[in-house]
This record gives C-alpha cells, sequence and structure tokens, in this order.
C-alpha cells in the first residue's frame, strides 16, 4: 500500500550495500507520537537526501519483513517550518533597545520616568 506520512526526524543511519552505494534507515515521530521507520535505498537515498532535523513529508510503500513495519521510501522532502520569535536564535538587538526605551520613556502619572 503507497502512503503519505508526516514525521519529526529522530536519526537517519547510513550504511553502505554489497556495491558500496549509500543508503539509509530512519526513524521518524509522527504527530500521535507513534514511531516510524523507514528505508532509504541508493536511488532515493541520492535523489532525496535528509537535510537535518525537522519534518519531513514522505511518500512510500509499506512493507511487511520479519514482523516489522516500515516504508519504502520513493519521495521525501523537508517541510518549512514557521519560526517562533520567542525562541529565535537570530537577535534583533536594534528592537530590543527600542523596547526597553519604550517602556522607560513611558508616562505612568505623577512618578519619574528616570531610573535611580
Amino acid at each position: 500500500k503507497k502512503v503519505w506520512i508526516k514525521g519529526y526526524l529522530i536519526t537517519a543511519k547510513k550504511t553502505s550495500t554489497s556495491k558500496g552505494e549509500n543508503m539509509y534507515f530512519g526513524t521518524f515521530l509522527d504527530v500521535n507520537g507513534h514511531w516510524l521507520d523507514t528505508v532509504h535505498f541508493p536511488q532515493i537515498a541520492h535523489r532525496f537526501p535528509f537535510r537535518g532535523t525537522g519534518i519531513y513529508q514522505v511518500y512510500g510503500t509499506v512493507i511487511t519483513e520479519y514482523e516489522c513495519v516500515s516504508i519504502e521510501v520513493e519521495f521525501m522532502k523537508k517541510m518549512g517550518v514557521i519560526v517562533d520569535p520567542r525562541y529565535s536564535e537570530v537577535r534583533n538587538e536594534k528592537k530590543e533597545k527600542e523596547e526597553v526605551t519604550w517602556s522607560l520613556r513611558k508616562n505612568y502619572g505623577k512618578r519619574s520616568n528616570r531610573i535611580e
């Protein structure tokens, strides 16, 4: 059966075939927290490489061998993520400075705006 899945990449194990070509075994977590195992044969591994941790969209055939279910990948792409600015590693120092000075300039009634 052919399926589409979306999962968060946990790990990708690189191995070699008898011909010396690279192939991978991937482990993902789906939206419900279930494990998904994938097999990436050399042609697919070369055409659709892993691009670091993140969420991937995967298309492939469900296979069962030795009572273990996995997906033989035919297509894979890393999905885009909207960055949460609260946790972003990129700092906007100008904006941070403006926010701090704005709160100091705001008139809070009879109190002085200066910090002593």
